[in-house]
């Protein structure tokens, strides 16, 4: 029988922490999703947990989603992390690259999109880097 899959969602804003979770358990196969709304306490969480993706918000209060990303690379490093954002350029793609991003999703979101990243996500061999160039506005910056 396969596994189930857990999913840590880590977003400063109420209503997507509410839709999320909705729209994945629905339309993903053996998913259990968990959502936290304080960096902190997820970087926490994650510590003694073990989740297969980690979609995070990238501006959040306190710690961005970069700083989060890379705290989670250390105490979780075969996680694939996923940012969402709604302030994209070449520079957040840079450092979400060099932090071991598996892709970045524009916000607002587009379900079928956003969908198809989790799946690729959930079906690729773990390893960190960018690995998703489909998933991000600009993919003519290099993902190697």
């Amino acid at each position: 029988m396969p596994r189930t899959h857990n999913i840590l969602i880590i977003d400063d804003d109420p209503a997507l922490l509410a839709a999320l979770p909705e729209m994945l358990t629905f339309n993903l196969d053996r998913v259990e999703v968990e959502v936290i709304a304080c960096p902190i306490e997820a970087v926490q969480r994650v510590q003694g947990a073990a989740y297969d993706v980690i979609l995070c918000d990238l501006a959040m209060p306190r710690l961005n989603g970069i700083a989060v990303l890379q705290q989670l690379r250390i105490s979780s490093p075969h996680t694939r992390c996923i940012l969402m954002t709604g302030h994209w350029d070449k520079e957040i793609r840079t450092k979400a690259q060099q932090a071991g991003a598996f892709a970045c999703v524009p916000k607002p979101i587009e379900r079928n999109t956003f969908l198809d990243t989790i799946r690729r996500a959930l079906a690729t061999d773990i390893g960190a880097g960018l690995k998703d160039p489909t998933a991000v506005p600009d993919s003519s910056v290099s993902t190697s």
